[in-house]
């Protein structure tokens, strides 16, 4: 396999482009082009062994692991969330938390590689504010590492919001928080778009809704499974208006997400204001972004019942069952999908 990977840059050339100008071709001795799928696997491969180093620490040094205040759900670990080179480590406190950086410090040490603490954050979930601020204020987190013979602590900075898998979360932020980022991102996708299908001549309705759907519709939905309740149950809350009628639709428009839909089916139309948005839907055989978000929470459901025997599924069913200790009152996910 190793010289398989390694045929792909054998002979490869490069040049650096710097003011216009190009350099001489030179052969790289190390790393991969940018955006070649062989750095996600790659990097797949050693952080593996990252996860089974840290399990091995565990199962073999529990006291100085302080392996009594791991994460646990339904009498299940909770382990460590690898995507590529995106890590979530978890800890139950300041001690265990400490643990782990520093089995990622050795394990680094040994394998010649770096991480980026100035990129890295701490987020601690804890309901009391205050205890939160003096808990960040008190406690150093970051790597130890040792380094030509020194020792180093490379401290990380600690947060009350953080980004993982591009999507915003927090003590003091709810899930819905997450749509404040994709409505400024879905925002300038579809100004993008329709300018460039103007440009070429393909801002029509066949190619147009395609291009909708495929590029804005999947950033206005990115993670909705998450967030994507709470707005369904807005709809839910009043489904009628004054005169009794069903209302469902009107309340739709209200949303920001679904107002980006509803200027791209207005360009598309060519159209300013309309006196009935249902007119403009209708016209292109289109629904709110809600029934959309509604299909992919439903089959996210359905995914997580039938994952029995697994971490997922665990999560899962302990959601439901504080949801319902609760009486489904709460903010939480449980809550507001029961």
């Amino acid at each position: 396999m190793l010289e398989a990977l390694q045929s792909c840059y054998k002979k490869v050339l490069f040049r650096v482009r710097v003011n216009g100008e190009s350099s001489d071709p030179f052969e790289s001795k190390q790393g991969v082009k940018q955006g070649c799928p062989l750095s996600p696997t790659l990097f797949g491969f050693f952080i593996e062994g990252f996860a089974d180093y840290l399990e091995a620490k565990d199962r073999y040094h529990q006291s100085g692991m302080c392996v009594e205040e791991i994460p646990v759900v339904d009498g299940v670990r909770v382990p460590s969330m690898f995507y590529a080179d995106d890590l979530n480590l978890f800890a139950h406190n300041h001690r265990r938390l400490m643990c782990v950086l520093t089995t990622l410090g050795e394990w680094c040490t040994a394998f010649g590689m770096s991480v980026h603490t100035h990129k890295c954050e701490v987020v601690y979930f804890h309901p009391d504010r205050n205890h939160r601020l003096l808990a960040s204020q008190v406690l150093k987190v970051g790597l130890r590492r040792i380094v030509d013979n020194q020792y180093l602590f490379q401290e990380i900075k600690w947060v009350n919001r953080a980004r993982y898998l591009g999507l915003y979360y927090g003590p003091d932020s709810p899930f819905e928080s997450c749509t404040d980022e994709l409505f400024d991102a879905g925002q300038r996708a579809m100004y993008a778009v329709i300018s460039k299908l103007r440009r070429k001549g393909l801002f029509i309705p066949r190619i147009a809704l395609r291009c909708f759907d495929s590029q804005i519709r999947a950033i206005l939905s990115y993670g909705v499974q998450v967030w994507g309740p709470h707005f369904l149950l807005q709809l839910l809350d009043r489904p009628r208006d004054i005169q009794g009628r069903y209302c469902y639709f009107d309340r739709a428009m209200e949303d920001r997400m679904v107002g980006i839909q509803r200027t791209f089916l207005r360009s598309l139309a060519s159209v300013g204001r309309v006196p009935d948005n249902r007119l403009l839907f209708r016209e292109f055989g289109q629904q709110p972004l809600h029934i959309h978000w509604a299909t992919l929470i439903y089959r996210f459901w359905n995914k997580l019942v039938k994952a029995k025997n697994n971490i997922f599924h665990n999560v899962f069913r302990e959601e439901i069952r504080m949801a319902l200790l609760s009486d489904c009152t709460g903010s939480s996910w449980g809550s507001l999908v029961l």
